[in-house]
């Protein structure tokens, strides 16, 4: 039957009331990782409902009472195996009272399908280790029963509270077993002879011993100190060895093997994939290392050119000129932005008493009882901080300079207001000589297999930031118009020519940008800004390849989403399901499930055809996804709220170069001054109606 294996994974994690890493894996037992606290379950498709809760609930129990320790050499594992299965379901039905009815109903089936391979057999003849494993898991359908010598290590075991008590009663056990087996050899009596003398039912000579030492297959798949013994088990074959003289657990052998045969290998497998430590001073070039390097290559190539043909001379002056264009636009925001955090601030003012006499109101003490000073208290509203992210792709070439300028009003907002901020923008074709093949290697300093991939050419170019005075700011705002502005006009410097669009690689930088950010800031709120006009590149993994000298070295691999792939978080403890062919709102799912106190904003130039088709990815309900169209259309904007982002502000691209001035010939008539003033208003109410809903976000 199909089972909804994430719903199973809750499941775990509910049970284990611990954010428990869980997987489901193409393998043959359950495996739980102590250390990284990872429970990996096989993909049980051929249990039902029940027994695939059984086995989840069983495996909690390991991972919540099993120690990490080592178990002990003079009892084989088995015998240790059955006695710990023994404590581990008393213990987790202890804890939940309702597991009682799922395992009674699981172990029904598992009795029900054989699954002890006890089909006609005289459970007389099984072994004390048999008899208690069917007693305490199918006992209510056997009705097993034990001899006056037996009873007390089946009271041991059933009393079993810590890991110690286990080994105390799997020796027991084992001990006795072992006796048994022995016994026939040292009396040298026949079977008939033995069961008439009157000894105890759990004569182990009987008992099928498929293993020639103590070092017997796991009789319980679910074992986190797993000895990996991969003998295969006939279930069906009771030959008895009679010259065997170590006892062993049969029935819990065959358990093992029909809980294998449960799991499917075929299908689509699940691949986790988990993200890399990214050295963050490698992946980010400082603001003043590009100042630098942007400076003295220009300075170089028009430094003999004539200043009428110089174009760096004319990007100057268009950047002073837009610069005193936009100030209005830019004021309005800063408007808009004390406003709001005036409302938000008195709304939440306290008034209260000084305990110092009002002398004004001392002539109204017969009928006013209110004579003393008051105070309005106004608490402080939260340091906000803002990081910016620039799309650097060759797709963005025929709306660069636009989404630029977009970007330059919101950095002269936050420099009026003192909002820290930086400014960055993501490349892949950062070389350090000519002959690197960044696409290759690694950025990391030591790649892992199933890490995600950052490529050696990957860069965060800083190109403003809020840490310099006025001179220093200019300057960097300067360069960043001249690359961005005048990139089809002048020569751009290698590193700086727009690339591929690894926005993956971004958002998994940011686990390491906002946190440091937030601290040398001491901001409690960080927005970040995205501003790109499409999705990212594929993601891509490392794996292990064998060269052909032998060596073996990690290489780049494209996921394959054919499989289900998943990121898991060790630090949330975690998995996110990574979609096909675009996984940038699960990584951004996943930051800020880390990071709750960060909002991701987009900006996203567009066209109207381009709109609806993002639209359609993103929008499930058909209505919304034409009440949102039918604004883009009538205002060339729209604030849609799409998964993974606080909000997301789509402008159409052929509009945002639009400006807002009031310019009438001297002379002109009342209709002309009012043709060009309602102009202007239908202009503006296109930059200030998404620069009010920005403000809102942000105050």
């Amino acid at each position: 039957m199909s089972v909804n294996l994430e719903v199973k994974g809750t499941v775990a994690k509910l049970l284990a009331q611990e954010n428990l890493i869980v997987e489901h894996k193409h393998v043959q037992t359950a495996q739980f990782n102590v250390d990284t606290r990872v429970l990996t379950l096989p993909v049980w498709e051929r249990a039902s409902e029940e027994i695939f809760d059984l086995l989840v609930a069983h495996e909690v129990g390991h991972a919540l009472y099993t120690p990490n320790v080592d178990p002990p050499r003079d009892v084989p594992h088995a015998f240790v195996n059955v006695v710990e299965d023994v404590r581990i379901e008393k213990l987790i039905k202890r804890r939940f009272a309702g597991l009682s009815k799922t395992f009674y109903k699981g172990y029904q089936e598992f009795h029900d399908m054989d699954f002890f391979s006890t089909e006609g057999e005289d459970f007389t003849k099984l072994s004390l280790a048999d008899r208690v494993n069917l007693h305490f898991k199918v006992g209510p359908f056997l009705g097993i029963k034990f001899s006056l010598e037996e009873q007390p290590i089946v009271q041991s075991i059933q009393n079993s509270e810590t890991w110690e008590d286990v080994i105390t009663a799997a020796k027991l056990l084992y001990l006795f077993d072992k006796e048994k087996t022995q016994q026939p050899k040292k009396e040298d009596v026949s079977e008939s002879e033995e069961i008439t003398s009157g000894s105890e039912m759990g004569n182990s000579t009987d008992v099928d011993d498929r293993s020639d030492s103590s070092d017997d297959s796991e009789s319980d798949p679910i074992d986190n100190w797993d000895d990996s013994d991969e003998d295969d088990m006939d279930s069906g074959n009771s030959d008895i060895r009679q010259d065997s003289t170590e006892p062993s657990v049969n029935t819990a052998e065959s358990e093992s093997g029909a809980i294998r045969n449960l799991a499917s290998f075929g299908g689509r497998e699940s691949r986790y994939v988990q993200i890399p430590d990214i050295p963050i001073e490698k992946a980010v070039i400082p603001n003043k290392e590009i100042d630098n390097k942007l400076s003295l290559f220009w300075d170089i190539m028009y430094r003999d050119i004539d200043d009428r043909c110089n174009p760096m001379i004319y990007l100057k002056e268009a950047y002073a000129k837009y610069k005193k264009s936009v100030q209005k636009e830019v004021n309005y925001m800063v408007k808009e932005f004390e406003c709001r955090k005036s409302a938000d601030s008195y709304s939440r003012a306290s008034i209260s008493r000084t305990g110092v006499l009002d002398c004004s109101k001392l002539h109204t003490y017969k009928f006013n009882e209110d004579l003393f000073k008051k105070v309005t208290t106004i608490p402080d509203g939260k340091n906000h901080g803002l990081v910016f992210i620039l799309d650097w792709s060759g797709s963005m070439g025929g709306c660069l300079e636009d989404t630029a300028k977009q970007l330059f009003n919101l950095a002269w907002f936050c420099r009026k207001v003192n909002i820290p901020f930086r400014v960055y923008a993501f490349t892949n074709c950062w070389h350090e000589d000519v002959e690197d093949e960044g696409h290759r290697s690694s950025l990391l300093d030591d790649p892992k297999p199933n890490e995600l991939w950052i490529e050696k050419s990957f860069r965060l170019l800083e190109f403003m930031n809020s840490d310099c005075n006025a001179m220093e700011f200019e300057k960097q705002c300067l360069n960043f118009w001249n690359l961005s502005v005048g990139y089809q006009r002048i020569h751009v410097p290698m590193g700086f020519g727009l690339s591929g669009t690894p926005l993956n690689e971004v958002i998994l930088c940011l686990h390491n940008i906002i946190p440091e950010f937030k601290s040398q800031k001491r901001l409690q709120k960080v927005h970040t800004v995205i501003l790109t006009d499409g999705e990212s590149q594929f993601l891509t993994f490392g794996r292990m390849r064998t060269t052909y000298q032998g060596e073996e070295v990690i290489v780049p691999s494209s996921l394959n989403f054919n499989d289900n792939v998943y990121l898991r978080d060790p630090v949330l403890r975690t998995t996110y399901k990574l979609e096909k062919w675009d996984s940038v709102d699960d990584l951004i799912k996943n930051f800020t499930d880390r990071n709750p106190d960060v909002n991701i904003i987009g900006i996203r130039p567009s066209s109207t055809t381009e709109f609806t088709k993002f639209l359609k990815r993103k929008v499930e309900d058909p209505n919304l996804i034409s009440k949102y169209v039918k604004t883009f259309v009538k205002q060339k904007s729209a604030a849609v709220d799409v998964p993974a982002y606080a909000k997301m502000f789509v402008m159409n691209q052929s509009n945002m170069h639009n400006t807002v001035d009031f310019d009438v010939a001297e002379g002109a008539s009342k209709g002309a001054i009012r043709a060009a003033f309602k102009k202007s208003l239908t202009k503006s109410k296109f930059n200030r109606k998404i620069l009010s809903e920005f403000v809102e976000l942000v105050a």
